[in-house]
């Protein structure tokens, strides 16, 4: 379609230029549905560039994820280090178009507190 553009003022006028709208992106799962620092989050859904030819960042929350893989139905991103708790997954592609997904959980980091025995060979327990 042609692009027109109508100032505040009500003055109204065409560009010339064509502007093509795109079907809306869609995340369909995201999972697993909760995890920690370094999970790998896989998404999948459609249009997930939003008509672009690269996502240029997931975040959880507002925690960035590196993202590993990419294709238009495809992300896998590693998570970063996030507190505990539920957040929305967002993707954002290199269009400015963004899409998120509610409900990706944070949960609390493991912690190792002791080893026992401290030594051994192959097949100790």
């Amino acid at each position: 379609c042609i692009l027109n553009v109508l100032a505040n003022t009500g003055a109204s006028f065409s560009t010339g230029v064509t502007f093509t709208y795109l079907t809306s992106s869609t995340i369909q799962t995201v999972s697993p549905s909760s995890g920690q620092y370094g999970t790998l989050v896989t998404i999948r859904g459609a249009l997930l560039r939003g008509g672009g030819s690269a996502v240029t960042s997931v975040t959880i929350g507002t925690v960035a994820a590196q993202i590993v893989f990419q294709n238009d139905s495809l992300v896998i991103a590693s998570a970063g280090l996030g507190s505990p708790g539920s957040f929305d997954v967002t993707v954002t592609a290199n269009t400015g178009a963004f899409i998120a997904a509610s409900g990706w959980t944070y949960v609390a980091q493991a912690t190792i507190t002791t080893v026992s025995p401290t030594s051994g060979q192959l097949g100790t327990q």
